[in-house]
Order: C-alpha cells, then sequence, then structure tokens
C-alpha cells in the first residue's frame, strides 16, 4: 500500500528532463575526466559545501543513463519509497499500540508533496533523499545499540549533505529521555564515534568558507539576529500546516488558529489520564527537539527559505500530527478500531490531494502560478522542454561562439550556459538574458522572444 500511495503520488517525475542546477551537474560530467571530477570533489578548500558522495552518485549514474533523465528519476523515486519505509520503522517506536499508526505515519511522510516535490523533480534532490536515507539508517541503527555503524553511516550522510550533523544532539536527546538513563562512562562510549565524525567534519568545514563571510546579498548569508528570524518562522510554520494539506493555502490567521487550537487541545489532554499509545512526555520532547533541529542549519539564511527544507523535521511532524489526532479521537470514547479507521481516512484524503495537486501543477506547465517556497521546477521543466526541443529542430547545428539572448524566458530553468553547451557539446556557446545584453559582444547572435506558449526566433544581426 505504502508503495502503491508513493507511485501514484509522483510517477510523473519521471517524464520530467533534467532542471537548472542538474545542467550544471551534467555539463562538469561531460566536460571533466570521471576520475577527475570525484578527485575535486573530496577536496574542501574553497568551497561553500562539501557534498562529494553525491558528486560520485552523479558520475556513476552518468556513466549507466547518459543524458537520459528517467534512470536519474526512477533511482530517487525508489530511494524515497525505502526512506518512507525507514519512517514507518522510526515511527513504531513512539506510535506504540496500535500496528497500523506507523505505516500510516509511512505513507503521510512518503506523499507530502509540499516537502518532497522539489528533490523529486530535479536530480541534485538525490543530495536530500540520499542524506534522509542515511540520516534515517543512522537513527534506526542507534535506537538498536549499534553505535559505531550508527555513526559510521551518519557520515555518509553528511557526505551527501551537510545538514544530517543535525542528528548528533538528537540522538543525544535519544540516549538521555529514552533510555532509562546510563552512566556517564557508558554515554562516553556511546558517543565518541560520534564525536570523532564531528571533528572530522569540523576539520573539513575550517577549510571551506564561512557562511559568516559572505556578502549581505548573498542567498546563503547566515545571521543569527534579525527580522529574518521571525519571517523564517511564520514561513516554516505555515509550510509545516501545508504539509498535512497539500498546496492550500495557509494564511497567518489560519495558523493562529492551528497553533491555538492545538494548544487547547493540548491542555484539555493534560488534564486526562494518559491513554494507551500516546506519547510519553520525554517522546514529546525528543520530536519536538528534532523538529527543531531539523531546520537548524537553514534558519538562520538571510534570504533563502525552502520547502523542502522541512524534510529532516517532518519524521517527528508527522509522528506528532497523528499521534495528536488520535488522542482526540481517543477522548470520544472510539474504540481501537473507530480510531484507526478515522485515521486511515484522513490519511486517504492527503494522499488523494496531494495526488490531485501534483497532476493539476503538471497539467497547468508553464501557466501554473508560482508556489512560495519552491523553485518553480514544474515551471522550469517546461521551459527546458520547450527550449531545447525548439533550438535543435530549428537550428540542429550552431557556429562555435554564437550567442543565444533570451526574451522573456527563464533562462535559469537549462542552467543558463549549462543546458545548451550540453545540447551541443560546444563549451564557447553563451547564453543572455536580454535584460542583461550589452552592446559590446562578438559573434553570431540569436534573439529568442517567447511569447503565448512558444519560441519565435527573432533574427538579429551580430553586434
Amino acid at each position: 500500500m505504502l508503495f502503491l500511495c508513493v507511485a501514484a503520488t509522483y510517477w510523473k517525475v519521471l517524464k520530467y528532463p533534467f532542471i537548472q542546477d542538474d545542467w550544471g551537474i551534467l555539463f562538469s560530467i561531460v566536460e571533466m575526466d570521471d576520475f577527475e571530477i570525484v578527485q575535486q570533489a573530496f577536496l574542501p578548500e574553497g568551497k561553500l559545501f562539501y557534498r562529494p558522495l553525491g558528486i560520485t552518485y552523479f558520475v556513476l549514474a552518468h556513466l549507466f543513463f547518459g543524458l537520459n533523465s528517467l534512470g536519474y528519476h526512477l533511482l530517487a523515486l525508489g530511494l524515497h519509497f525505502v526512506n518512507s519505509l525507514l519512517v514507518v520503522r522510526i515511527s513504531g517506536l513512539f506510535l506504540q499500540g496500535n500496528k497500523l499508526l506507523p505505516w500510516l505515519a509511512g505513507i503521510l511522510y512518503g506523499t507530502a508533496i509540499a516537502v518532497h516535490m522539489d528533490p523529486l523533480l530535479w536530480i541534485v534532490g538525490i543530495y536530500d533523499l540520499a542524506c534522509a536515507f542515511f540520516f534515517f539508517s543512522s537513527f534506526i541503527l542507534f535506537t538498536k545499540q549499534r553505535h559505531i555503524q550508527s555513526a559510521l553511516v551518519l557520515a555518509l550522510a553528511m557526505l551527501f549533505k551537510e545538514s544530517a550533523v543535525v542528528l548528533i544532539p538528537i540522538l543525544f536527546l535519544y540516549n538521555l529521555l529514552l533510555t532509562g538513563g546510563t552512566s556517564r562512562r557508558a554515554l562516553l562510549t556511546k558517543l565518541t564515534p560520534f564525536m570523532l565524525v564531528l571533528l572530522a567534519f569540523l576539520y573539513l568545514r575550517i577549510q571551506m568558507i564561512s557562511p559568516w563571510s559572505l556578502p549581505s546579498t548573498h542567498p546563503y548569508r547566515t545571521l543569527f539576529w534579525g527580522q529574518h528570524l521571525l519571517n523564517n518562522l511564520l514561513s516554516y510554520s505555515k509550510w509545516a500546516a501545508e504539509a498535512a494539506l497539500p498546496f492550500t493555502d495557509v494564511s497567518t490567521a489560519k495558523l493562529a488558529w492551528i497553533v491555538g487550537f492545538s494548544a487547547m487541545a493540548w491542555l484539555l489532554l493534560r488534564r486526562k489520564r494518559e491513554l494507551p499509545g500516546s506519547l510519553p512526555p520525554p517522546s514529546l520532547i525528543l520530536l519536538a527537539a528534532w523538529l527543531a533541529l531539523g531546520l537548524a542549519p537553514v534558519f538562520f539564511f538571510k534570504d533563502h527559505s525552502y520547502r523542502y527544507y522541512l524534510l529532516y523535521s517532518l519524521v517527528p511532524l508527522v509522528i506528532l500530527v497523528l499521534a495528536a489526532i488520535a488522542a482526540l479521537l481517543r477522548q470520544l470514547s472510539l474504540n481501537s478500531r473507530q480510531v484507526s479507521a478515522l485515521m486511515a481516512v484522513f490519511v486517504a484524503m492527503n494522499v488523494i490531494s496531494s495526488g490531485s495537486s501534483f497532476r493539476q501543477r503538471d497539467q497547468e506547465g508553464l501557466s501554473g502560478k508560482f508556489i512560495a517556497g519552491t523553485n518553480h521546477l514544474i515551471q522550469r521543466g517546461r521551459t527546458v522542454e520547450l527550449v531545447q526541443a525548439t533550438l535543435l529542430r530549428d537550428y540542429p547545428t550552431l557556429p562555435r561562439g554564437a550567442i543565444l539572448i533570451f526574451d522573456g524566458l527563464d533562462i535559469s530553468a537549462f542552467g543558463k550556459d549549462a543546458g545548451p553547451r550540453v545540447w551541443y557539446r560546444d563549451r564557447t556557446l553563451t547564453v543572455f538574458d536580454s535584460t542583461f545584453v550589452g552592446v559590446d559582444s562578438s559573434g553570431t547572435l540569436f534573439t529568442f522572444r517567447f511569447e503565448d506558449g512558444l519560441i519565435q526566433a527573432v533574427p538579429s544581426d551580430p553586434f
């Protein structure tokens, strides 16, 4: 059932081309030696991000699939399904007493289109998908007292995306709150492998570009104080609420009602006896901390917030949502079977909503509205299809050094220069947006104007 829900929600991603950042990666692979690319990926100097296993994955995938995006999408979708299975396993540690709830948590996680749409639409989403796989696996291994293996798997997660480092404080809290307490010596033994991983990460980090040294206009500029903190808190709170109601507009007023209702429900439940299957206080504290820590690496970005950054906070979120709904239903004196049936209906409605939302966005294509907190990958994917097909049909060859100027098109959809350079196997091609064109360039000039969903070539003399 979990596989069917994930497949029914996301099967349309299989037809999408490479989008935006994908083309920069592909251009590097096409132009450079594979061994050289991987070797450079493991060198930290002068980099803002250190994700060598992600680059290695792209090189290996290119060996098998070349420039056919279908293979990459199949791998990503399969990995996302496996991640959803891991969420079932993690949820089972918290949602005890009802065998159905962990599976519902896995379905709710797997079909949360508001969070997963971007990582599944572009190939560079493997950074998050693979990181999540090792992140969840490391947590499960730790709960099984396999601490060294857990630390090694965490290291793999961090080599896909640095955000995985937040698992270390999460595991510390798990050990403190849910294992009944351990001696200092036992705690030191458990956490020593993770401290070694952290030290290795910090050693690499000091050789890289500091996010605090970036100019104020840089999207990854990190500040620990300012108006952006309130903006980020509001945005991520809205998007977290929308994760359960795919792309339903959650206004500030609606968000206030949700928070207020949740607070009242919590106070009412606190006055009742603890019910079978409800979350005990230590679990609530851990899940709330996990929810916050999952966003910690990106929360302080001054001007760079996206829905898919909620991916690492989504697991505790779905567990808390399902536990809260189940607890409220039990207050209505419903038996376990009735509670399970109503919970299944709630999740089924979310699955249907997610699938229909994705299909609607896909059908709208270029005419679809832009969704805040996304990279607009559906529109950009359609732009890639349109531009690539039109160029290769009307201009199967271009002279070396040709300059392509696009008017009314989002050239970031195909990575600006990178896409056309890959299509024509020509590193000398240059792409400009008409807004930034000067009059001192030379070469063969092609100007393209985008009108009514069509690309029209406009003859123009070289500058």
